[in-house]
């Protein structure tokens, strides 16, 4: 009798560490569900779409892109920019300020300077045609990462139409060739926005068969006042669009 008691004490006490163990498994599967859930709630669409538009944390900072085989490098410092663009061994140098409303087009080869209103360049490098896209309501919250050791939020969104000539994607699947650039296409985009500035960290773009990815290598708090102040102009050729 004391047997048998005792093996059924052993059955019960086994039964109940395996509906422990199943307890304690489903519990920490559910915090991790939910720790993802969160993650993804963390921010609403219309808080992300606060953040990019947001002036804070955007005062100083530089970045570094290549799309469609030119490099970019940005220095950015209240309101004043040194811009370059570099493609062929041809370099393009701006310094912008932004209160003034005036872009200074310098050409250090045959030292010529050209001062005009800025036009197409805005303070925050994220074009505007992709925040039209974030801003969609098919636009959707994917998850937060980490990526070049700073959180994000992914962005992703499938559409058709004209994504612009920073998506150059051509009949014959090369980027380099915009001579049959096709405008209205199928795409998917995701876009990883750093969660402290609202700045663009990095893009993923699917078309035509191509995928196109571009990196930003962001910097904060790294530009001085000479990075971005004009250089000399007395020994260049100036000339002032501003006055006409």
């Amino acid at each position: 009798m004391k047997s048998n008691s005792t093996k059924v004490i052993l059955a019960l006490i086994f039964i109940i560490v395996i509906l422990g163990c199943i307890f304690i498994f489903n519990v920490l599967n559910g915090n991790k569900n939910k720790s993802t859930y969160t993650a993804k709630s963390n921010y609403s669409k219309a808080e992300i779409i606060d953040l990019i538009k947001s002036e804070d944390n955007k005062s100083n900072y530089e970045v570094e892109y290549v799309l469609n085989d030119t490099k970019y490098k940005r220095k950015y410092l209240n309101k004043k920019m040194k811009w370059e663009a570099s493609i062929n061994e041809k370099n393009t140098l701006s310094y912008l300020d932004f209160e003034k409303n005036t872009n200074t087009i310098i050409n250090e080869e045959n030292k010529i300077a050209v001062i005009q209103k800025i036009s197409s360049v805005n303070e925050n490098y994220m074009p505007d045609d992709m925040l039209k896209i974030i801003e969609n309501p098919n636009c959707i919250i994917e998850k937060e990462e980490k990526i070049s050791n700073r959180n994000a939020i992914i962005l992703s969104y499938n559409g058709t139409g004209k994504i612009g000539n920073q998506f150059l994607f051509s009949a014959d699947n090369s980027t380099s060739d915009t001579s049959s650039k096709v405008d209205d296409i199928k795409y998917e985009i995701k876009m990883w926005i750093d969660t402290e500035t609202g700045l663009l960290l990095q893009t993923i773009i699917k078309a035509n068969n191509n995928e196109q990815k571009t990196v930003y290598d962001l910097k904060l708090n790294t530009v001085t006042t000479a990075d971005i102040t004009i250089p000399n102009l007395s020994q260049y050729k100036v000339t002032d669009m501003t006055r006409k």
